[in-house]
């Protein structure tokens, strides 16, 4: 723990350093800038996606204290309690989009003032990608701070006097730029490049694209899918332009992504194990009705997003030898099938569904289910699990061995036997996938869009291909239990089997067929939640513009957050430090959260959740289900 604190004490130093610096540190001298290589800058561009100290601290705090407790996915370990909705300190995603943008900033400024002729026709096509990446980032940025500084950013380096005063978009207009960028970047890509009459080959990124190998038609679906992530966050402020983006991008001569062939896979270098950077973050349990409902339906994403808990056969087993049955909780004993042998109980096997899903189980929500009572005893006090030095968890943890695959996890056993997995597998993630374009086109679809395909086409295929995208996540990953169960007489490994994804499908929660439109809408949107639950941002959002899940649902309700006498109210939106009056962009900056209506240096929850962001504004409250 003491070396924790000190890699935090020493990431929040360089945070703040950064944030205070006011793009000093990043708006060099150009004098000094050497001639770049525009491709290895674009790699490197690339590479800082998903990589960097910053992306651990958005697990640490925005993922693990708030995202997800907060939607409903997680539970923090050991119970939530009073203070879950608290905004304290964050990740710093806001200086690592700056830092993100400088690469390809400078490759655009270099193509566009010191590239001529056939050589700068021949980067127009790089040129044009730059801009995926930056917006990419952006929307992530805005999605939880609104406005920031876009426009006018990252000149510093490139005026004279330097430009350290942005002034700072609103989220409209960087929703507005945003469209514009990729519609421009699109149009170069559809475009053959000439010089003097003759056309001009591109640029050959080669491996140095390690997503896309250099395949402009892929960039462009990725390019059109952002379109449609931005879309849906229109939806509450112009539902016709974000019907008419739909039709737009559907009817481009590239699409969307619509194929896990054209997923965005962002795949790290051999010793690369993930955004953790080798720290343990603790998410802590599942929400016991996400977890039910994933189990009730059998969806093998399950088995990719959550942990099988301790109870297997041997452990339960060690429980009945140790006299010590009653102290398994009865959410797992329901599904044990035992017998009584010459005095001494055995386990025999598990009662339907089985092995692995007999293995899932989420907790309550509600902080005042962790203080007291047999549901506090059966979920949350962990000396009733224990045998000899060892504590068996009976809840199903979020599975941060999709984040960090290096890590060495200790198999349940009996006391006396440890056995320790220690494989390392390279990081794979997936940032943009099928399954992502297809659910937001079905949505766009049952809302009034006119588009090549029905909204049950589209909800299925986005189900079914967010199922695949999983499994070859977990597969890449090298998750736990992936090809073969620890206990191989009762166990079951949770790779994907043939026709699980059709029976899925076979569900009524899975299908839109002869429901009303209200009833769709939340089909869609428990699906988009399912296929976010690895994305926490996209996951917030998705439940701050849907209200899903609904507290009345008869598919996935949402519980009140009971804490005493009332309930928790969840922040809208992460909180914005107020400017020191000895920052140079101050009076930006000031103006900007004014005209937000934000009050700066507040974490008071009611206050984060009443002072909503532009896209937010208007938007059904937590729970409240499909506003349209």
């Amino acid at each position: 723990m003491k070396r924790l604190a000190i890699v935090l004490i020493t990431l929040g130093i360089f945070v703040n350093a950064c944030d205070r610096g006011n793009f000093a540190g990043i708006n060099q001298d150009p004098s000094t800038v050497v001639e770049p290589d525009l491709v290895y800058q674009f790699t490197d561009a690339l590479r800082q996606m998903e990589n960097g100290p910053d992306h651990y601290t958005q697990w640490f705090y925005d993922n693990a204290q708030y995202m997800l407790p907060w939607t409903q996915v997680s539970v923090r370990p050991g119970g939530n309690g009073s203070q879950l909705n608290l905004f304290q300190a964050s990740g710093n995603r806001v200086s690592k989009w700056y830092r993100l943008m400088e690469p390809l900033f400078d490759i655009r400024k270099h193509i566009d003032e010191n590239l001529s002729g056939k050589e700068q026709a021949s980067y127009q096509k790089l040129r044009a990608i730059t801009y995926a990446i930056q917006i990419y980032y952006g929307i992530r940025v805005s999605d939880v701070y609104g406005a920031r500084a876009y426009t006018e950013a990252m000149q510093a380096r490139y005026t004279n006097p330097p430009m350290l005063t942005p002034e700072w978009d609103t989220q409209e207009e960087l929703f507005n730029t945003w469209l514009s960028e990729l519609n421009g970047a699109l149009e170069a890509l559809a475009s053959t490049h000439e010089h003097e009459g003759e056309t001009v080959s591109q640029v050959n990124l080669g491996e140095q694209d390690f997503v896309y190998g250099g395949d402009w038609t892929k960039w462009a679906k990725f390019m059109n899918s952002l379109k449609l992530r931005i879309a849906v966050r229109l939806l509450h402020q112009d539902r016709e332009r974000a019907l008419a983006i739909a039709e737009e991008v559907t009817g481009n001569q590239f699409g969307p992504i619509t194929l896990t062939s054209d997923n965005f896979n962002w795949t790290g270098s051999v010793q690369y194990y993930g955004p953790s950077g080798g720290n343990s973050v603790t998410v802590g349990p599942g929400a016991r009705n996400l977890v039910s409902f994933l189990r009730d339906n059998q969806d093998p994403r399950l088995r990719f997003l959550f942990d099988k808990n301790d109870f297997n056969s041997r452990v339960i087993q060690a429980f009945y030898d140790a006299g010590k049955e009653e102290d398994i909780p009865s959410y797992i004993r329901e599904y044990i099938q035992s017998s009584v042998v010459d005095g001494q109980r055995v386990f025999e096997g598990w009662n339907p569904p089985g092995e692995p899903w007999v293995r899932y189980h989420g907790a309550p929500v509600a902080p005042d289910s962790a203080r007291s009572g047999t549901v506090a005893e059966e979920y949350f006090q962990s000396q009733n699990w224990q045998l000899g030095s060892k504590t068996y968890e009976p809840k199903s943890a979020y599975k941060m061995e999709m984040y960090a695959t290096n890590m060495d996890i200790t198999y349940p056993d009996i006391p006396e036997r440890t056995v320790i997995n220690q494989e390392d597998h390279p990081y794979h993630n997936t940032l943009f996938s099928a399954a992502e374009t297809n659910l937001y086109l079905a949505e766009l679809a049952v809302l009034g869009a006119e588009l090549p395909n029905t909204a049950q086409y589209y909800f299925q295929e986005g189900v079914r291909q967010s199922v695949e995208t999983y499994d070859w996540l977990a597969s890449k990953n090298g998750i736990l239990y992936y090809n073969e169960p620890y206990d191989t007489e009762h166990g079951a490994p949770v790779k994907l089997k043939p026709g699980e994804v059709q029976e899925l499908l076979s569900q009524p929660a899975y299908s839109l067929s002869g429901g009303i439109r209200s009833e769709q809408l939340e089909k869609i949107y428990i699906q988009q939640f399912i296929h976010f639950i690895a994305k926490p941002t996209q996951l917030y959002v998705t439940a701050l513009r849907t209200g899903v899940p609904q507290t009345d649902s008869r598919f996935m309700e949402l519980e009140a957050f009971e804490d005493g006498p009332g309930a928790l109210v969840i922040p809208r939106r992460f909180g914005v430090d107020e400017p020191t009056q000895d920052n140079i962009n101050y009076q930006n900056i000031l103006n900007a959260l004014e005209a937000q209506g934000f009050t700066p240096g507040s974490n008071n929850p009611q206050v984060l959740h009443d002072e909503r962001i532009w896209y937010d504004q208007g938007a059904p409250d937590w729970g409240e289900g499909p506003s349209y």
